[in-house]
Parts: C-alpha cells; sequence; structure tokens
C-alpha cells in the first residue's frame, strides 16, 4: 500500500496497535498524541489522516475535526467508539471525513484507507456520510 498515514491518538496502546495494523499493510506510519502535535505534523502532509475519537479533549469532535481539516486537505478516517446525534451532525458537516466503529479489524482498517485514498483522489470537499 506504502500510503503514507498519520494517526492521532492519545491513548499510547492503541496507537501503538494502530501503528503496526497499519505497518503490516505497508503503510508510512507517522503519530501524533494530540491534536496541537496533529496540526504540527499537517505542514506540506500529503497523507491520510486516522484519528480516534477521543482527540476532542477542549472542544466538540466537530471542532477537532474543523481544526485538522483547516491545516490540511487530507481526508480523516475518524474511528468511534459511539457518538450522540448532535455529535454526528457536526462530524457530516466537515468534508472527507469517513467515520467508523470501533472495534475493526486488519481488513476493515485498509478497506478504509482504501476509502480514503479515494477521497482524497476525488478532491477536497467530498462528503462521506457516517455508516
Amino acid at each position: 500500500m506504502s500510503q503514507p498515514v498519520l494517526v492521532v491518538e492519545p491513548d499510547a496502546t492503541l496507537r501503538h496497535v494502530l501503528v503496526r495494523l497499519l505497518r503490516h499493510e505497508g503503510c508510512n506510519v507517522t503519530t501524533a498524541a494530540d491534536l496541537a502535535e496533529c496540526r504540527a505534523a499537517l505542514d506540506g502532509w500529503a497523507g491520510i489522516i486516522l484519528a480516534g475519537d477521543r482527540i476532542a479533549t477542549d472542544r466538540s469532535l466537530g471542532a477537532a475535526l474543523r481544526s485538522i481539516r483547516s491545516a490540511s486537505p487530507a481526508p480523516v478516517v475518524l474511528l468511534v467508539g459511539s457518538i450522540d446525534e448532535q455529535s454526528a451532525e457536526e462530524v457530516r458537516s466537515v468534508p472527507d471525513v469517513l467515520v467508523a466503529q470501533k472495534p475493526l479489524d486488519r481488513a476493515r482498517l485498509a478497506e478504509l484507507i482504501g476509502l480514503a485514498v479515494k477521497v482524497r483522489k476525488a478532491g477536497a470537499g467530498s462528503h462521506v456520510p457516517i455508516a
């Protein structure tokens, strides 16, 4: 796959697992533990962003995603444990975000990265519904 992926996840254990799964799929992985590290890594980023739903520590999930999208046109794969309707509406308003329910296996993760690559190739502004 050799796809660059930025993993943004505050939980070090989960971040490590995601890195291992993605590297097994042949991805070139960079990590960030929080939104500030993510934004710092996005300068010139040409890959995919994989973010956990706990990136929004001091703001809403929608605001966190808009912050990421303002720093980069890269598509975001958002992994959620559960999502309330208000957060879902906020997420739907942010373009180029694919949402996947945790837990997921290696095959589903690879599928999501493939979909994000298609979104990136389709160009900025693609809306992908929450599934």
